[in-house]
């Protein structure tokens, strides 16, 4: 997702210790245009601590996936 919208990675480096440590220090960079909502579902997906980090079915509730569900009017199929 971060790809999608930033256009590249959220941890780059020249080797990985390198992308290794930015992942642990957690420094993420965003674009001036990221909405709040975004930058929330970011940072609760890109949790070192996988106890901390926002469960898959939890994503389609956060209100930016919600955002898109409004704009195109996307619905959940009922599941069979």
């Amino acid at each position: 997702m971060y790809e999608l919208v930033q256009g590249n990675a959220p941890f780059t480096g020249n080797n990985p210790k390198e992308i290794g440590s930015k992942i642990i220090a957690r420094k993420i960079k965003y674009s001036p245009k990221c909405t709040p909502e975004y930058i929330d579902l970011v940072d609760k997906i890109l949790q070192s601590d996988p106890a901390k980090r926002i469960p898959l079915i939890k994503v389609f509730d956060h209100p930016w996936v919600k955002f898109f569900e409004g704009k195109y009017n996307l619905k959940k199929q009922p599941s069979v």
